[in-house]
């Protein structure tokens, strides 16, 4: 059986501006992600499960301490807590409604909107992010990325939203209000 990091690890910031650019969101659904992969491995931490009368071991069943590395390429990234993250992300599945959609010509912008296009980004929060800003993680189609960004997301602290339905307008998603937004 497998049981996930107590504290896992993220690389500390690039110090390259070539890799920051924290762009306004054009609304262009693009995959930037397609170099993502993750990793599972194990570490040395291992635990034999005692079950039953005091004192009995059974040396067949063990828990084994099991990290799920994410990597651009083949630079490590992080280690993801995945299923602990996922318990503290919203989840948005209602779409939109005509009413609301005829709104979305005359919407004045509300929040900052700003491309995450590379883990750097994701990983290094603007400053614009700490008022009232949304951080847009351009993975479209990509589900693997989608869920390797939402657990970063929530171990960096930032508050997540991840949108299950493509109807939903961003009139829509403002009228969330900053605090239920994603930071980055």
């Amino acid at each position: 059986m497998f049981f996930p990091a107590e504290t896992p690890r993220i690389r500390p910031l690039s110090s390259s501006w070539r890799h920051v650019q924290h762009a306004n969101y054009n609304h262009c659904l693009d995959d930037c992600f397609q170099n993502t992969s993750l990793h599972l491995r194990f570490t040395a931490h291992e635990i034999p499960l005692i079950y039953g009368v005091k004192g009995s071991v059974d040396p067949e069943l063990t828990l084994i301490e099991a990290i799920v590395a994410l990597y651009d390429h083949d630079a490590w990234v992080a280690d993801l807590d995945t299923l602990g993250s996922l318990e503290k992300v919203s989840r948005l599945q209602s779409g939109c409604d005509e009413e609301r959609h005829k709104k979305c010509a005359r919407l004045t912008r509300k929040t900052a909107w700003t491309s995450v296009d590379n883990w750097d980004e994701l990983l290094d929060q603007p400053n614009s992010a700490k008022g009232n800003s949304v951080g847009v993680l351009r993975a479209h189609g990509n589900w693997l990325a989608r869920l390797a960004a939402t657990a970063l997301s929530v171990q960096k602290g930032y508050r997540t939203v991840v949108l299950l339905q493509k109807e939903l307008c961003q009139y829509c998603i403002e009228q969330l209000g900053p605090k239920q937004l994603p930071q980055v």
